[in-house]
């Protein structure tokens, strides 16, 4: 009989193999790499504590889309970081933090072309701003990168 980790990481795989070309996108094998990595790294008292019928019906491609959209948001924050393209300006209320707001401009031959102004309450560093941004809202930056 097989261990629930042995049984994890089958049902992990197959899971990977059955569904990466139609629905997990370019990070997939990324995210596969990583869940088997977390998963290779529990202690063994752990696996021993789980009933076989819960590692049986764990929803192993929910995990997958999960990690993987992780990992595309995260990229996609470093993108817009690291662009030299767009500038992030954060205007802060001292007394009314609720009304803060964070401005991405464009950069076009040393010209600010203003692309969004996005409200950004509580956010005082540019870095929590870019986290607070939705994924429709990263995805539109990402096009002036």
């Amino acid at each position: 009989m097989k261990s629930n980790k042995q049984t994890t990481l089958d049902n992990l795989k197959q899971a990977y193999k059955e569904n990466s070309n139609l629905t997990l996108g370019r990070f997939s094998l990324q995210a596969y790499n990583d869940l088997k990595r977390r998963y290779n790294e529990e202690p063994a008292e752990r696996w021993e504590r789980l009933s076989p019928e819960v590692v049986k019906r764990f929803d192993h491609l929910r995990s997958l889309l999960i990690r993987a959209e992780q990992i595309e948001r995260q990229h996609d924050l470093n993108k817009v970081k690291e662009s030299e393209n767009i500038a992030i300006k954060i205007e802060r209320h001292r007394y009314a933090p609720e009304l803060n707001k964070a401005h991405y401009i464009r950069v076009v031959n040393k010209t600010a072309v203003p692309l969004q102004t996005i409200p950004a309450p509580q956010c005082i560093t540019i870095d929590e701003a870019l986290n607070k941004l939705t994924g429709t809202q990263l995805k539109n930056l990402c096009l002036y990168v």
